[in-house]
Parts: structure tokens; sequence; C-alpha cells
């Protein structure tokens, strides 16, 4: 009674998403949030960032009068998407995929399908049923919810990213019949309801999505994200980083028990296999991020591995995790056991310890240091 999404009649218990459907009856609030890094393009690059995408162009209006609260304005959001193509220097013709705020609501979503509509008919761009050049639209507030008080906007941008990265469109969840209050056969969009291949061009120009966000208040934001293509030629900093590739790298760990950083590990040697990014940049980023942005002097079990590969890395936490499974750790030559005023601590060399180009004596002293429970 308290919460004044019910009061307003736009979500109730027990309500499912579904965006774009027939049966849509009001949101499903959600909760969490999303971070991104906003770099310029140029230190991006100059940086050896993995770049996920480019924010060509943002715009945002407000809709002004409307009939109500809870009614957008398909104008106010025809002139932000008609703005936004043209700050991106692009006409419709260049999207491939629209994420739409799709709250699923009666209301809403046959409002939003009228404002693109409208859009692309400021460019001259019309459709009816037999129209070729219709593209894809998509919500993920049907997968995870609407994150209502924050977070929706930068949600549906992460999810487009990652579409671009995984070369996929995916289905529209909760989807069974087309809302008969939009005109589909007018709109320049369609709901998918199978995955999409969503390839790069042959001729390696980029491609380019939509995003909407809408406000209770009548806010209304637009986001064209267009995809990175990589330089042939790296910037002189990138070909200094990458020279120096064969650079060992060290992952430290701690955490309060030793269940507990096993778990870590497990999750760390997760990560590095799913990943589709494998390079030398990202082992260095990875490791950076993790001996620097998270704690470890509070923690008293404690672990670090080392490679020069992504690969590398891989085999040092599985023989890590192998030996710290272990009842007896004494069994493995390569396994490190130091006895410290903390807990035992364990390292793994990964077969470096006969070479001293990857585990020199300056590299042994931080591992040891690292072990005592010492800030490195």
């Amino acid at each position: 009674k308290t919460d004044i999404w019910n009061q307003l009649g736009i979500t109730g218990p027990n309500v499912r998403c579904r965006a774009f459907d027939a049966s849509a009856n009001g949101i499903a609030k959600g909760e969490g949030c999303g971070v991104v890094l906003l770099k310029p393009l140029h230190n991006a690059i100059s940086d050896g960032d993995h770049i996920y995408g480019i924010l060509e162009a943002t715009t945002a209006n407000q809709d002004g009068h409307s009939n109500g609260i809870t009614a957008p304005h398909p104008g106010a959001q025809a002139d932000m998407l008609h703005q936004a193509w043209k700050l991106a220097n692009i006409t419709p013709h260049n999207l491939e995929y629209f994420e739409a705020h799709g709250t699923g609501t009666e209301l809403g979503d046959p409002i939003e399908i009228s404002g693109i509509t409208n859009a692309y008919k400021i460019f001259g761009i019309t459709f009816d049923s037999g129209s070729e050049g219709k593209i894809p639209i998509g919500s993920v507030k049907a997968n995870i919810g609407h994150l209502a008080d924050g977070g929706a906007g930068i949600v549906a941008l992460i999810k487009t990213l990652l579409c671009m990265q995984n070369n996929k469109i995916p289905p529209v969840v909760n989807f069974a019949k087309p809302n008969p209050h939009i005109n589909w056969e007018t709109a320049p969009v369609y709901v998918n309801t199978s995955p999409i291949e969503w390839k790069p061009h042959d001729d390696k120009s980029s491609r380019f999505a939509s995003i909407s966000a809408f406000g209770l208040l009548g806010t209304n934001v637009h986001a064209v994200v267009k995809e990175y293509i990589p330089q042939a030629k790296p910037d002189p900093k990138l070909q200094l980083l990458l020279s120096k590739c064969d650079e060992t790298q060290m992952l430290a760990m701690a955490a309060k028990t030793k269940q507990s950083l096993i778990a870590l590990a497990t999750k760390m040697e997760e990560y590095f296999k799913i990943s589709c990014d494998r390079t030398y940049v990202l082992l260095k980023n990875v490791c950076y991020t993790m001996n620097t942005g998270r704690e470890l002097l509070s923690f008293c079990h404690r672990a670090i591995v080392y490679a020069n590969t992504w690969d590398g890395m891989i085999i040092s936490l599985e023989q890590l995790l192998k030996n710290l499974r272990k009842d007896d750790l004494n069994e493995d030559p390569e396994q490190i056991e130091q006895a410290t005023g903390y807990a035992t601590s364990y390292t793994v060399l990964h077969r470096f310890s006969n070479d001293p180009k990857l585990f020199d004596d300056h590299t042994r002293r931080i591992t040891a240091a690292f072990l005592e429970g010492k800030a490195v």
C-alpha cells in the first residue's frame, strides 16, 4: 500500500514483465546495479584497454505536458530519437538493434513503439506489412525486471554491448502474443522470439544500436552505441606495452578462511576459462585490478599465482586448487608452504622456479612478503 508503483497502478503482486505482449499488465521490479567505465576513445586505445563499444551520441529531453504521470509522450520521444541519430551522424537505416525501455505496461509499450515509428518518419522512412529492413527490438526488463530506482538504463547499455561482443541478439522472454494496441505493420521494429546471429560486417564497417530509458516523471534519455573496430596499426604506446608481453604477472588472493580462499580461486579459474578475450593486455589488467582493488591485508589465508600467458594462468590456478584441496600439501614439489604468524599460505610457481627471467629474486621477495602478511 505504501509503494508508489502500486499506488500508480503500474505494478502489482505476482507480475511478470511481458514487454510488447498482449498480456502485459505492469512492471515487475528488480534489484541491482550496473557499472561501466567511460573513457575518451583515444586514451582507451593508447592504454590498450578492452573497448566494448563507443557511445556515439547521447540525448535527453522531457515530456512536458502529457496525459498524466504514467502516460509518456510519443512526440517528445520521437524528437529525442531524431536528435540522437543526427548527433551520431546516422539515419535509422544504420541501426541493426533497438534496446527499448520496454516496461511491459499496457499504455507505455504502444506509446514507445509509436515514438520510434514517428522518429523514422522524420527521416522519411515508412513501413508496411510487407516491408523489409525492420530491426529487432528487445527489453532486458523481461529478463531481470525493472531496476526502476536508477539502474535500468545502465543495464540496457550493458546488455547491448554484450550483444555486440557475442554477435548475438537474444530472444525476448515472456512474449507469446503481440500487443494488439501496437501497429506492428507500420512499426520499423519487430520482437524476435529466437536468437539472432548479429555478425560483424564483412566490409569492417561498424554496427549501430539504439538504447532508450525513460524516467517516471517524464525524462527521456537515449544513447547510440557504435561498434569499435580495432585499428589496423596499434598505437605506439600500445606497441610498447605489447613488446613486454613476456613479463610475469602476479595474481594475489586473500580470504578469511581456507574454504573462502578455495571459492575465490575457483571463481578466478572459471573466469579465465570462459573469457573470450585472452590477450596479455587483459591478463595484466585483471591481475592489477585483483592486486590493488581488493582488500588483502585483513585476511590471513593467502595465495599467489604467477603466469605470463592467459593459458598459463589457468594452469597455475588449476594447480593451486589441486594443492589447496590436498590433505597433505607437502606431496607436491611446486607447492610452497609457509607457516607464518598468520595462517598457512600458498603459492604456485607454475614451473618458473628454474627460470630466472620469469621468476627472479625480486619476484621471490614479493612472494615471501605477501605470504608473511605484509603489504606489497
